[in-house]
């Protein structure tokens, strides 16, 4: 990100001082007291609100830069799928570059990704308000910084969609001047009908009917937040095939759906006495009344169904995408599932009674 601020820097100091014959120093100065002042922002920021500034700031920031270089230097620790593909080494390496493009467009929504496109005949023409020379930077800079963002995450072989979400705010910013721009083109088109003899619509009326796209927009994407609540991450673009194409692109799950389940073994009778095995055991924990136990590598249906072993057990979405583990998998799918947790169409959790 630094390296962006400094492209940025030098790219709008070279432009004030073009633009100002005869003044060498005026855009190193109008841009240096920006840069200061947003830096003192931020800085600002992220002391206040991170308490182990405020003790240990060196060796914070220390831990910061060394877990950093640790995770983009190596890759997850358990098998990774992307696009049908499962990288058991949990590596996504660099020429796989399509992984946080595709991303971007599952995890964005219709009127984002219109937004965006409608940006391009927009400044291609130079359509008001576009058509000021600041206007144009801005959404330009704003695409420079998504670009080389995305870049620069590329290189590491751990990959995340989550990783991508700096440049979210820079492209919804992009898209809103798209849509901007669409609804002054029709206002002005509007304002030239009703100077035609006949037409009763004033102007003030027009611009009012022509906020009603805007106000569709806005009601779209809160009906698309809505429909999924309080799972946000449940949402894929419908564009793209919505939680019905996904499972075969995208590796699923944060944890989503073993909240219900944990709910759901929890209103069995005497739950407390009972014991749950997971792959996801930790996050199990904090939603069910009795024990849980983590699912391991090696372990085998046999092993699970002795007396002494878990009463249920439960599947992750995570597990059957990536296959892991195997052996296990292989012997699950001979038994039907107690209960499946479903949320936005897609299977998430699927538990098993082990005495059955």
């Amino acid at each position: 990100i630094l390296l962006i601020i400094a492209l940025l820097s030098i790219w709008k100091i070279r432009d004030a001082n073009g633009r100002h014959a005869g003044g060498r120093n005026t855009g190193l100065w109008t841009v240096g007291i920006s840069f200061i002042t947003w830096a003192l922002i931020g800085l600002g920021t992220f002391v206040l609100l991170w308490p182990a500034m405020w003790v240990e700031p060196l060796h914070t920031l220390s831990r910061i830069f060394q877990e950093a270089l640790s995770y983009a230097g190596g890759g997850h620790g358990d098998p990774v799928f992307f696009n049908g593909t499962i990288y058991s080494d949990g590596r996504i390496p660099a020429r796989v570059f399509t992984f946080y493009p595709i991303t971007y467009l599952w995890r964005s929504t219709p009127v984002i990704l219109i937004g965006l496109a409608l940006v391009v005949p927009t400044v291609w023409k130079r359509w008001s308000p576009l058509d000021s020379r600041q206007a144009r930077q801005t959404i330009f800079a704003l695409l420079l910084f998504a670009l080389l963002f995305t870049l620069f995450m590329n290189l590491g072989d751990k990959k995340f969609d989550r990783y991508l979400i700096p440049i979210y705010p820079a492209l919804h910013l992009v898209a809103a001047a798209g849509w901007m721009v669409l609804v002054r083109r029709i206002t002005k088109t509007s304002e030239v009908f009703n100077q035609m003899p006949g037409t009763k619509m004033n102007s003030k009326t027009s611009e009012v009917w022509m906020l009603l796209p805007l106000a569709f927009l806005a009601a779209w994407q809160m009906y698309s937040l809505w429909g999924i609540f309080p799972y946000p991450l449940s949402y894929y673009n419908p564009l793209l095939g919505g939680s019905e194409r996904a499972p075969q692109v995208m590796q699923i799950g944060w944890g989503e759906g073993l909240d219900e389940a944990g709910r759901y073994l929890s209103e069995k009778p005497e739950s407390k006495d009972l014991t749950v095995a997971s792959w996801y055991r930790s996050v199990l924990a904090y939603h069910f009344d009795g024990g849980t136990i983590a699912i391991k590598a090696d372990m085998t249906l046999e092993e699970m169904v002795d007396p002494t072993a878990p009463d249920y057990a439960v599947l992750y979405i995570h597990q059957w995408q990536r296959d892991v583990p195997p052996a296990l998998l292989d012997e699950f799918a001979a038994r039907d599932p107690e209960h499946i947790i479903e949320i936005n169409g897609l299977e998430y959790a699927r538990i098993y009674d082990l005495g059955d």
